[in-house]
């Protein structure tokens, strides 16, 4: 696994390290300007939320409102590749091209393999793509998180952003 996804990262010109600390800057800051902006309560154009077709995220930060969750684009119980990776980066790659600016990821999911086929899918990033990850859960196998292990990732995702 580690040896296929160095080799695309060297094709595309991203590391690991740039990726989630790029991410890893955007979903802080966007946790930091607290839940009310987040959930849309200062969402742009109309006063209702259910109808308004973008967000303002952090008071200056516009997401379509449909955004694209990445967990499943990994294999079999959110773990490893997926069967068909080249299917898998077609995906990614039409939901940008559909209008889609905000993608959900997670270093647990694959672990990591969702955050590698973004990078090999779509780096160098559309102007205006927001990649919000998150980190602290361990996953020794496939199925369900074994719960949240903020340590590790923290003291890590603090050297990726230079904290």
């Amino acid at each position: 696994m580690h040896g296929k996804s160095s080799d695309s990262n060297e094709k595309t010109g991203v590391t690991r390290r740039t990726f989630l600390g790029t991410t890893l800057v955007t979903g802080a800051a966007l946790l930091a300007r607290g839940s009310d902006v987040i959930f849309g309560a200062e969402s742009s154009a109309s006063s209702n939320v259910a109808t308004n077709s973008t967000w303002q995220l952090g008071g200056d930060l516009t997401v379509n409102r449909l955004g694209f969750g990445a967990m499943r684009v990994t294999g079999e119980g959110i773990w490893g590749w997926p069967p068909d990776r080249g299917n898998a980066l077609k995906v990614l790659k039409r939901a940008v091209e559909l209008g889609v600016n905000l993608i959900d990821t997670a270093d647990a999911y694959g672990p990591e393999t969702s955050e590698l086929l973004i990078a090999e899918a779509l780096y160098p990033y559309p102007k205006g793509l927001v990649i919000a990850t998150k980190g602290g859960l361990t996953r020794p196998g496939p199925g369900p998180a074994s719960g949240s292990q903020m340590e590790g990732p923290n003291i890590s995702n603090k050297r990726w952003i230079a904290v």
